[in-house]
């Protein structure tokens, strides 16, 4: 059990043994988190108008690759020009999980997609993850091999 205020009032973050959890009010009152409850949070996010979306499953951006993350979430997405934000939160606690701007998405495709070969979900499953990485990986282990090769036959000259 944790302390979560949240709009002013003290909440709780229950945890359970079998892992689930639940959000409490200050009376021990479970919290219903609904679209009615997002929508208040996403009035306290921003003044500009915030699309609130239930989701099942995982997308480009939140996703459980190398650490699992909880479905389901609820996504929030400021799509204001100046402020294009995208807040995920727990649908069971109402807790931010992963929050989102341009340069956060970017950064998901420049550095997860290029260098961990993480791009959706159907390469992140194991037998095509390995069909995609290994051949790669041998091919450059191979031009590793053949520069120590060159470089010993120029070295014993």
């Amino acid at each position: 059990m944790r302390l979560a205020p949240r709009f002013g009032q003290a909440n709780w973050i229950v945890s359970f043994s079998d892992g689930s959890r639940e959000r409490w009010d200050q009376y021990g009152n479970k919290i219903l988190i609904n679209s009615d409850y997002m929508n208040m949070i996403a009035a306290g996010l921003s003044d500009n108008s915030i699309a609130v979306h239930h989701q099942i499953d995982y997308d480009h951006y939140y996703y459980g690759h190398k650490k699992e993350k909880h479905l389901p979430v609820w996504r929030l997405e400021n799509q204001h020009a100046s402020e294009n934000h995208w807040f995920y939160f727990d649908a069971e606690t109402a807790e931010m999980s992963l929050f989102l701007d341009n340069n956060r998405r970017w950064y998901r495709w420049l550095f997860n997609a290029l260098h961990s070969w993480d791009f959706s979900s159907g390469v992140r499953q194991r037998p095509i993850w390995d069909l995609l990485l290994v051949p790669p990986l041998i091919l450059l282990s191979l031009f590793g091999l053949t520069s120590l090769i060159i470089a010993k036959r120029r070295l014993l000259r």
